[in-house]
Parts: C-alpha cells; sequence; structure tokens
C-alpha cells in the first residue's frame, strides 16, 4: 500500500490500487495521481510536494525534474512543474472551505501555450485530462486578471528586493538599509519599487500584480540581505529567482547583491557569480548610486530643464500659477492640472507648480489641509485606548482585608465598590515621535516635488515645508493637550469614586458588624434554651459561619457536645419508658386473669390506658425537647411484638394447662393497641406529632 501526501493540504492519502484521480479526507479535494513505482519515487514526491505547499518553488521544481528524467511519461510530474513554474499556491475559500489556486509567478505566455501543460495532457486518462484542463483554465483566468492589472502599472527603473519582518514580525535590519537606499536612488528621479512603500496603498490586494509588473520592467535589481537565511527565505528568493530567469531572456537586466555582516561567499550559488557590494565599505552608497546611474543613463538620457531666464517668460509662470490656484479654490481639479502642467512643461523644477500638481492629485484646497489628512490616517493605525491611570490596587486590597466580614460582608462586594472604567477612547495619536511621523508622511506624499524643484525654487518648497511642520505642531500641541485634559478628568474622577467607595465600603461594614452582632446574641439565647440534638447541631452550624468573631468557635463545639450528650439521654429516658410500659401492660392482665372474669368495660380500658399514658408522656418529653419526635411511633410498634412475647412467656408459667388459649386471648384484646401505634407512627413520619 502507497502513502502518499495530499499536494493541496499535506494529509495522508491512502491508496491501494493504480488509480489516476483520488479525493482527499482531509480538504475534501479531488486530485490527480503520479504513477507510483518505487518507493524512492514515492519519497521524491512527497518531498517535492512538501516545497511546494511551502512556496520553495524553484527546490520542488527541481525534484520533478528528477522525476521526469526518469520516467518521462509521467503526466503528474508535467503538471507539478506547471504549478511551479506559475507559483500556483492552494488556500482555502472561506466561503466555500474549497482550496483555490492563486498564482505567484505570473508568466507572459498562457498556461494552454505551456509545453510541459501539452505534456501533461498528452500523458494523462482521460479522468487526470479533465481536472488538468478545468484548473489550467482557472489558473489563465487569474494570470489574464494579473496581466491586466499590471499593464496598467507605470514602469519601474530599479526593483529593491528584501526581507521586511523577522520571524517574531519585527521589522528586519535588511528593510531600513533597503529604505536608505530607496530615499537615495528617488532623489535621482528614477521610478523604484520598494515594497513598504509601493505596496503600502495596496494594502486588502494581492500584491502580484504589481510585483510582476516591477519584475518585468525593472532594469536593475538589488538584493539587500545581512543574513543567508534572509536572502534564501521563500518571498525574498521567489523575487530574485524570478529576476534571473527573466535575464536569461533580456541581456539588459542587471542583478545587484548587496550584502552586510556576512561574507560573501556565504550568498546563494545563484548570486555569489555576480559582481555584489558590502555595505559595511565607507563610501557604499556612492558607489551603489554611480553605478546604478551609469546604468540608466546608458539605456536614456535625462532631458535637461528648459531654463527660464527672461522677465516675460517668470511673469508667464506666475500667472498661470495664479489661475491653478484659482481653479482649486473652485475645485476645479482638472483645469488647476491643466494650468500646473503647462508650467511644469516651461520649469519642471517650480515648487508652486509641483505642489498644486499634488494638490490636485489629492483634491485639497491648500497645502495645510494635509495635516488633517496625515493625522487621521496616523489616527487609523495607532492604539485608540489610552489608560488614564493605573488603578489603585494596593489601597483596594487594604480596604478589602480591613472591612470584609465573613459571611456578612465577601471581598468580592467590597472589590466592586472600586470598580471605574480608567480607559479613555482617544481619537487622537498621542506619541512622543508623532511630528516625526507626520514630516516622514508629508515627505512620502511630497516626494516628487523633492526631487523636481531645485536652486531657489527649492528654498521656496523648503520654507513652504517648515510651515506646514510648524503648523502640525501647533495642531498636535493642541489635540495632546485636550487629550491630556481629558485624561486628567479621568483621573479626577477616578479621586474621587476611591473616596466615595471608601466611605460606602465604611458603611457596610458597619451594617454587616451590627448584623453579625445581633445574630451572635440571638444564637446564645437559643443555645441556653436549646436541648434538643438537631437544633443543637443547627446552632454550631450557625456559631461555625461567624466562628471568628467573639468566643462563637467555642460555642459551635458546645452546642454539638450537648447534642451528642441529649441524644443519648434521649435514647435512655426511653428505653427506661418502654420497660415501665411493658410493666404495666403485662402485670395487671395477669392478676385479672387469676380472679375470675371482667367485663368489657375494664377489658378496653385495660387495652387502650397504658398507650394512651405512654403517648402523652412522650409527648410532654418531644415538646420539651428532651427526646427525638420521631422515636414514639417505632417504640410503640416495638412494645407491641415486646408485649407478646412477655405475655406468652408469663401466660405460659402461670397456666401451664390453657396458657396458649389464655394467651390467644391477650392477643385478641391487644390489637386495638397495634393499630394505634400504627397510626402513631404514620402520623410521626409525616411530622405531625
Amino acid at each position: 500500500m502507497h502513502e502518499l501526501k495530499c499536494k493541496m493540504c499535506g494529509g495522508l492519502l491512502e491508496l491501494t490500487g493504480n488509480e489516476g484521480i483520488c479525493i482527499c479526507e482531509y480538504c475534501g479535494t479531488k486530485q490527480t495521481l503520479p504513477k507510483l513505482n518505487s518507493a524512492l519515487k514515492l519519497n521524491l514526491y512527497n518531498r517535492a510536494n512538501h516545497f511546494r505547499r511551502i512556496n520553495d518553488f524553484d527546490k520542488a521544481m527541481s525534484i520533478y525534474e528528477k522525476i521526469l528524467n526518469e520516467d518521462p511519461d509521467d503526466a503528474e510530474s508535467y503538471w507539478s512543474v506547471i504549478l511551479c513554474r506559475y507559483g500556483i499556491e492552494y488556500v482555502e475559500d472561506p466561503n466555500t472551505h474549497k482550496r483555490v489556486p492563486t498564482v505567484n509567478r505570473t508568466q507572459v505566455t498562457s498556461i494552454f501555450a505551456d509545453e510541459d501543460y501539452k505534456s501533461a495532457i498528452k500523458y494523462s486518462d482521460p479522468a487526470q485530462r479533465e481536472i488538468y484542463e478545468n484548473e489550467a483554465k482557472t489558473i489563465d483566468e487569474i494570470q489574464k486578471g494579473i496581466l491586466e492589472i499590471s499593464n496598467k502599472e507605470k514602469p519601474f527603473d530599479v526593483f529593491i528586493c528584501y526581507k521586511e519582518s523577522d520571524q517574531d514580525g519585527n521589522r528586519t535590519v535588511d528593510s531600513t538599509l533597503a529604505q536608505d537606499i530607496y530615499y537615495q536612488l528617488t532623489k535621482l528621479n528614477k521610478r523604484i519599487f520598494f515594497a513598504r512603500i509601493t505596496l503600502e496603498d495596496k494594502v486588502g490586494s494581492a500584491y502580484e500584480p504589481y510585483i510582476f509588473s516591477a519584475l518585468n520592467s525593472a532594469r536593475i535589481m538589488i538584493v539587500v540581505g545581512t543574513k543567508h537565511e534572509y536572502l534564501n527565505s521563500v518571498w525574498v528568493k521567489n523575487e530574485w529567482s524570478r529576476f534571473l530567469t527573466l535575464m536569461k531572456k533580456d541581456s539588459t537586466k542587471i542583478l545587484i547583491p548587496c550584502y552586510r555582516d556576512m561574507d560573501p561567499y556565504d550568498l546563494p550559488d545563484q548570486l555569489s557569480t555576480l559582481q555584489s557590494y558590502n555595505m559595511a565599505n565607507i563610501g557604499f552608497i556612492q558607489d551603489l548610486i554611480r553605478g546604478v546611474t551609469k546604468i540608466l543613463e546608458s539605456d536614456k538620457q535625462d532631458e535637461a530643464p528648459t531654463p527660464v531666464d527672461d522677465k516675460s517668460n517668470a511673469n508667464r509662470i506666475v500667472n498661470i500659477n495664479k489661475r491653478g490656484y484659482m481653479a482649486i479654490e473652485d475645485s476645479l481639479w482638472e483645469e488647476a492640472d491643466k494650468h500646473f502642467g503647462h508650467v511644469l512643461d516651461i520649469d519642471p523644477s517650480n515648487a508652486d507648480a509641483n505642489i498644486g500638481k499634488i494638490l490636485t492629485e489629492e483634491k485639497q484646497t491648500d497645502i495645510m489641509s494635509f495635516i488633517d489628512i496625515i493625522l487621521k490616517k496616523l489616527s487609523q493605525s495607532a492604539s485608540q485606548k489610552i489608560e488614564a491611570a493605573p488603578p489603585d490596587n494596593e489601597h483596594i486590597e487594604e480596604m478589602v482585608n480591613k472591612y470584609s466580614i465573613l459571611s456578612y460582608l465577601s471581598k468580592n462586594t467590597i472589590r466592586k465598590l472600586y470598580e471605574f472604567n480608567l480607559i479613555y477612547e482617544c481619537t487622537f495619536p498621542m506619541s512622543p515621535n508623532l511630528i516625526d511621523s507626520v514630516m516622514n508622511n508629508f515627505d512620502k506624499m511630497f516626494i516628487k516635488v523633492h526631487i523636481a524643484v531645485k536652486g531657489e525654487e527649492k528654498n521656496k518648497f523648503e520654507k513652504i515645508r517648515n510651515n506646514f511642520k510648524h503648523e502640525a505642531e501647533r495642531i498636535i500641541s493642541k489635540n495632546q493637550n485636550a487629550v491630556n485634559d481629558e485624561l486628567e478628568k479621568i483621573r479626577e474622577a477616578y479621586k474621587k469614586h476611591i473616596e466615595d467607595a471608601d466611605k460606602k465600603a465604611k458603611e457596610l461594614y458597619e451594617e454587616a458588624y451590627a448584623k453579625r452582632d445581633k445574630d451572635y446574641k440571638i444564637l446564645c439565647k437559643s443555645q441556653r434554651r436549646m436541648r434538643h440534638p438537631d437544633g443543637l447541631k443547627k446552632l454550631s452550624e450557625k456559631f461555625g459561619h461567624i466562628k471568628d468573631y467573639a468566643d462563637c468557635q467555642k460555642r459551635s463545639s458546645q452546642c454539638l457536645h450537648k447534642a451528642k450528650v441529649n441524644q443519648y439521654m434521649s435514647y435512655i429516658i426511653m428505653a427506661v419508658l418502654s420497660i415501665l410500659f411493658l410493666a404495666v401492660d403485662t402485670v395487671p392482665k395477669i392478676m385479672i386473669d387469676k380472679n375470675g372474669d371482667v367485663n368489657w368495660f375494664l377489658q378496653v380500658i385495660y387495652v387502650s390506658l397504658p398507650m394512651i399514658i405512654f403517648i402523652i408522656i412522650t409527648a410532654l418529653l418531644i415538646k420539651m425537647d428532651i427526646c427525638f419526635s420521631e422515636m414514639p411511633g417505632f417504640l410503640n410498634i416495638l412494645i407491641f411484638f415486646l408485649s407478646i412475647i412477655t405475655n406468652f412467656i408469663i401466660f405460659g408459667i402461670v397456666y401451664p394447662d390453657n396458657g396458649l388459649t389464655q394467651f390467644l386471648a391477650v392477643c385478641s384484646n391487644k390489637i386495638p393497641q397495634a393499630i394505634l401505634g400504627l397510626i402513631t407512627l404514620v402520623i410521626t413520619m409525616k411530622g405531625f406529632y
């Protein structure tokens, strides 16, 4: 039996025959299977599928190609090569829970024109072919969508490849080094692809169309790395390996490895043969920029800006800019854009026109309105909850221990008195470095202006930037002061709440203390009067509930002891009473039978009087809490049987000739006594005695 792992989820597929397809019991995906004719081939497939599932497509493809060298008729191997070439990753659809493909390595050519796809179709059986064709249609549709988006993107000059986050989610050193390179290169008025900034407005969208467009359009790729594992991480390797593939087709493309804190021999084999830069060397950035500039300028000469010398031309620019800003005031964005475009055709470095161009793009009437945009953007990413002050737990616990009373005032009740919401729902970002964040965002928005303006126009823009900074500082200070005022109000309210809670806790304590003292006195009074064992046990429990007050623990023990003593006394009294009853019950009957006949009335008196007297005496004992209320009924039945046995023995001795006859006569007279005993038992058991 072969054990192959699912190429979608990695679950184990158990195969007993030579089927070409199967359904995974873990993810429910219907999938094609390879030809498995050896354990070695099985292990190779599982290993290759593992690398493909973790998106290490190059390593997976090399294993599939090794399998094809041994078995060139295996359709599944050709299809697996296709999956690697197009970077197919199967993800779970949250709505249908089915595995659907995503494309991570877009190709210019259609999947239907790929030679490996044609081979997969050629060597597959009808069931496999149907699955391949359906998946190919899906992949082709996805690829068309990616190409449609990427074709709308402007071309890039340089692609910066690096690892953004480490395994803990923190930003890497590579990212900061790459950003420095990005800022240096943007000053050359070149279009640079740097994922952290270029893709920041693409959150929630698939990145592949933009990465594909940048990889294909960029003349240069700069690979930044400080660790061997960073350069070989899945997505970093995905980018530079794709660029190397493009270099084989386009000899004008150049890849430049830049390393630091590592040996150049630790570079991946594919990069180690290329000319690289050590970022630790002095003057590295200047050397890199000079090299990049030389490569880019060899393709296209930058057009020199038209000089603005004469006064009439300068006046014309001023007037056109005025018309542009007037159009902005009236929200005529297209008209304003045309005016600023005319100025930039004359003088590309004009600060007012470059700023006006940004204003029209963002549909803002003046540069200061960008403060609200930037602050709103920062507010959305900042934590909106601020704790005005930490709760005074030390004081609260002190009051809890001071005022809690066992069984009367719980600790949780006191703690609830001190509950208070110290969290302020802040709608404004609070950060000591907020102005730096604002200016960084400003510089990102106006990066084109930074690059374009020169000379006096650059000084003009710097003044505008400084004014923006001063106004931003004023607004930030005003808003942060308002937030601090609200936090101070919460702190004052909390201080007042603590004081009120202290007073309430003291009041509850005094009430609970008085109630406990009152209950203690009532229990002491009940203890002096109580004799019934059950009542004494209940008193013991009640004293135990307030055992930490006065002598309650001692009284609880006393009640238990008294309950045991009274219980034993009750048994003794009832035993003595039963013996007396037997004596009254048997002796008079013996004497009466010897003297002759007795009339019916005396017979009834004889039978009932002992029982009536017994019931009256036991009732009085119960009323006085000397014996249990449950005992008389049981004793009546017991005494009835003991009476019969006693009479049988006595009549056998006194009347040796006709003792049995006399005994039966007595037993018949005791039937009413037995009935009375049963009634007493039933009433007693129901609690009415």
